[in-house]
């Protein structure tokens, strides 16, 4: 029979003695959607820039409702276009000419995946100030809109 602690040493020698905690988190991991880290460490001697598992609840509140102005605004001006209006931006313009949807799915897809990218680097110093940035300026763009609408 084994005693105690040499089956405790047999055990450690057998299992992976990598440390995971010495690498940073990676951007996007397999613990992405159901991982539990939600902070940086706390330690001081650790960088305060990094990745974690999942996005703060407050920035992703605010991340989808820059993603609904997104929504708002590509409707506002299919309803726009229609109503006699034009398109500023050439590259959307060019999209429009040839499909509503492809116009629709181009647009979202950008904003999409640029606000997933802001998420992801949530504790980068300039994340926080540039998502607060984009809802001033659509939500300003929506008024625009309400403006246009009801003139």
């Amino acid at each position: 029979m084994v005693d105690g602690k040499l089956r405790a040493a047999m055990y450690y020698e057998l299992r992976d003695v990598t440390d995971r905690r010495k690498r940073p988190t990676p951007m996007v991991s397999r613990y992405s959607l159901r991982g539990r880290r939600r902070q940086l460490p706390r330690r001081s001697e650790d960088a305060r820039v990094g990745y974690v598992d999942r996005i703060d609840p407050r920035l992703a509140l605010l991340l989808a409702a820059v993603f609904l102005f997104h929504v708002l605004d590509a409707v506002f001006t299919l309803i726009h276009l229609s109503q006699g209006g034009n398109e500023l931006n050439p590259f959307m313009a060019m999209l429009l000419k040839r499909n509503d949807a492809l116009f629709l799915s181009v647009k979202l897809g950008i904003a999409g995946l640029g606000l997933l990218f802001l998420g992801i680097h949530q504790h980068f110093p300039w994340v926080r100030k540039s998502v607060r940035f984009l809802f001033v300026v659509f939500g300003l763009l929506l008024g625009y809109h309400l403006l246009v609408f009801t003139s």
